[in-house]
C-alpha cells in the first residue's frame, strides 16, 4: 500500500495542509495525474501530504469515474496498488454521498410538509378575512 511505507515530510514539506484547494491547484492536480506523476512528486509539488493527495485524487477524480466494473481499471490508471482497499474506499464513499442525498431529501420533504402547512393556515385565514369582509358589507 502507498509504495510499502508512509514518507515522513517535514511540516514545511507540507505547509499547505489544511489550505483550501483553488481551482488552478485543482487543474494542475489533474495533469500532474494524467502525466503519471508520483504522489510523492505531487505532494512535494503542492506542499501537502501524500495521504492528503491520494484522498484528494480517490474523492475528486477516480470517485466520479466509479462504477463496480471498473474498479481494477481505476486503481490501474491512478496508481492503487491495493485493490481491496480501493474498493472499500470507493464504496464507503458511495454510501456517504447516498445517505447524504437522502438526508437532503428528507429536509426538502419536510420543508415542503412545512410549507404546506403555511399554505393551509394562510388559506384559513382568509376564509376568516372574507366571511368578515361578508358580515361587513350587510
Amino acid at each position: 500500500m502507498y509504495n510499502n511505507f508512509i514518507k515522513f515530510q517535514s511540516n514545511d514539506e507540507t505547509s499547505n495542509c489544511g489550505k483550501r484547494w483553488n481551482n488552478e491547484d485543482h487543474l494542475k492536480l489533474i495533469k500532474y495525474v494524467e502525466e503519471n506523476k508520483s504522489y510523492d512528486d505531487i505532494a512535494i509539488e503542492f506542499k501537502r501530504t501524500i495521504g492528503s493527495i491520494r484522498s484528494r485524487v480517490l474523492n475528486n477524480i477516480i470517485f466520479p469515474e466509479y462504477n463496480e466494473e471498473n474498479c481494477q481499471e481505476l486503481a490501474k490508471k491512478y496508481g492503487y496498488d491495493d485493490l481491496g482497499y480501493l474498493k472499500k474506499c470507493l464504496e464507503n464513499k458511495k454510501i456517504i454521498c447516498e445517505e447524504s442525498l437522502k438526508s437532503k431529501e428528507d429536509k426538502v420533504q419536510k420543508t415542503n410538509v412545512i410549507k404546506e402547512d403555511i399554505l393551509e393556515k394562510i388559506m384559513h385565514k382568509l376564509e376568516v378575512i372574507e366571511k368578515r369582509l361578508e358580515l361587513l358589507e350587510k
